[in-house]
């Protein structure tokens, strides 16, 4: 019978996951942060509320209708 242990290291995957999504939060952090950060979201907000409200969806698919 073979003895299986856990083992208690994360992979190398699992630690460079991690490692993005830290990285990725400061970065992200940085940028709300800076001097354009506001602007930018307002931009982003903008930008989506625009999108929403152009035919209630994020996308746009096509009817049947439209693609005559």
């Amino acid at each position: 019978m073979t003895e299986v242990s856990a083992d208690p290291a994360p992979s190398q995957e699992a630690a460079l996951s991690r490692l993005t999504l830290v990285r990725l939060g400061g970065a992200i952090r940085n940028f709300a942060t800076s001097e354009v950060g506001t602007r930018a979201a307002t931009r982003a907000l903008f930008e989506a509320v625009v999108d929403i409200g152009a035919d209630g969806t994020w996308t746009h698919t096509p009817t049947k209708e439209e693609t005559r």
